[in-house]
């Protein structure tokens, strides 16, 4: 923090700015390390109270884990209280779902056939609007190596140390995959996103926001992630 003060005191030296400008610019760096910290501690938080709360939940319902990933906040109740009715609900949901939403807290699910075809229209529509794989950049370098695609813990294993990590979005579990990672790419998040604050803590280069790396590359596929201006490039 010390050290970003005194760059930005340097620069703003260097371009003459005046007390005012100087003033915005140390509001503006407290306000972002400010949202770095919290968004960390929520992302930690949450971490720790479904890794507490997903065993009891198990116990008490009988309803495997990988079942049990798909409930949200709201329906960990229906869980124990009536565990067959909301197991059915998120078996359907493992099996592919696509959810909109429609209001606070309210969202319109979709499975099966209607989920893909929905899924296949966003990814086309995302498709023609980018003609290239690009985002914001969350922490500066240029990386060159081979793609490993990563949708889920389940693909946790694929992950080898130089590998370019490439997600729709990370959570704390993630952590130990992406220090392997020469950089890492995501479809989702901001520069306060989970990826983004993991990249800025390790130095790792990171890409994040470019909504369609995940469907434009396939594992194996070698990149250049220019992560100074947020493009990626195959190669």
């Amino acid at each position: 923090m010390l050290q970003l003060k005194s760059r930005q005191l340097a620069l703003a030296k260097k371009l003459k700015l005046n007390h005012a400008a100087i003033l915005t610019l140390d509001f503006l760096r407290t306000l972002a390390i400010w949202r770095d910290l919290r968004k960390k501690i929520n992302l930690i938080t949450n971490y720790f109270i479904i890794d507490t709360i997903r065993p009891e939940l198990r116990l008490r319902s009988g309803i495997p884990d990988k079942y049990l990933n798909q409930a949200l906040y709201g329906e960990f109740s229906q869980v124990i209280d009536t565990p067959n009715k909301i197991k059915k609900i998120l078996q359907r949901r493992y099996a592919g779902r696509f959810m909109i939403g429609v209001g606070y807290n309210t969202f319109k699910e979709y499975f099966g056939s209607s989920a893909l075809r929905l899924q296949a229209l966003v990814s086309d529509s995302i498709k023609k609007m980018h003609s290239e794989i690009k985002g914001l950049s969350a922490y500066p370098g240029m990386v060159k190596g081979r793609v490993k695609i990563i949708l889920s813990s389940a693909d946790f294993y694929k992950m080898k140390k130089g590998n370019i990590l490439v997600a729709p979005n990370t959570r704390p579990e993630y952590v130990p995959i992406m220090k392997l990672a020469s950089a890492m790419i995501s479809d989702e998040g901001g520069i306060t996103s989970h990826t983004a604050i993991v990249a800025r803590e390790y130095h790792i280069p990171c890409v994040v926001g470019c909504q369609i790396a995940t469907v434009e590359l396939k594992d194996g596929d070698k990149v250049l992630v220019d992560a100074n201006t947020g493009k990626v490039k195959k190669i």
